[in-house]
């Protein structure tokens, strides 16, 4: 077993097939319809690598919540706020009326929001006619960011049950998420 924090090769092996499930999807939708399931794999792993990387500074006890924000801060905004930029410069030049009523857009996306904004505003990522943003894809990241502000709280709350011993709660933590997840799934689709 390696040892936390050590480079996971394996993981390369399954961002690469995630990347290419989501690019073939976004080329060849009617033929790679299962596509998506790439950004579902980028989510499990993003946690898996988030929890490894919070064990490992917990264990050396260098796990503090705000040091936990700034990394999370300056691995994102950075270049989401160049990325904002560039398409935003791009649609001035471009077509410019789609800049029109931007705001609550550009605002949804930099306070991690954007999914529930585009459910809000009865966008569907699939229907690419009807959608002009380039922002479309934010969804995501918008997901990301919402479990990296709750991730230290679990994290902690995960410790403090370990600490006394309650592996019976933390397992109905686990697995309650879990059986709603699979119950949704069955109902909503």
């Amino acid at each position: 077993m390696q040892k936390i924090g050590a480079h996971l090769q394996g993981l390369d092996g399954l961002r690469g097939i995630a990347i290419l499930s989501v690019f073939l999807y976004h080329m060849y939708p009617d033929t790679f319809r299962g596509g998506y399931l790439g950004v579902i794999l980028f989510f499990i792993l993003s946690g898996y690598l988030t929890a490894i990387s919070s064990e490992r500074e917990w264990r050396s006890r260098k796990f503090h919540i705000w040091s936990y924000y700034k990394k999370r801060i300056k691995r994102i905004y950075p270049q989401l706020a160049a990325a904002v930029l560039a398409a935003a410069g791009a649609m001035a030049i471009v077509a410019p009326k789609l800049l029109e009523g931007i705001h609550g857009e550009i605002a949804s996306i930099f306070l991690g929001y954007n999914n529930i904004w585009q459910i809000l505003q009865n966008t569907s990522y699939f229907n690419r006619i009807n959608n002009a943003s380039p922002f479309l894809h934010i969804w995501s990241l918008a997901i990301e960011i919402q479990f990296y502000l709750i991730w230290p709280f679990l994290f902690l709350f995960y410790h403090y049950i370990r600490k006394r011993k309650r592996k019976d709660f933390c397992a109905l933590v686990i697995l309650i998420p879990l059986l709603v997840s699979v119950v949704l799934l069955e109902f909503f689709f």
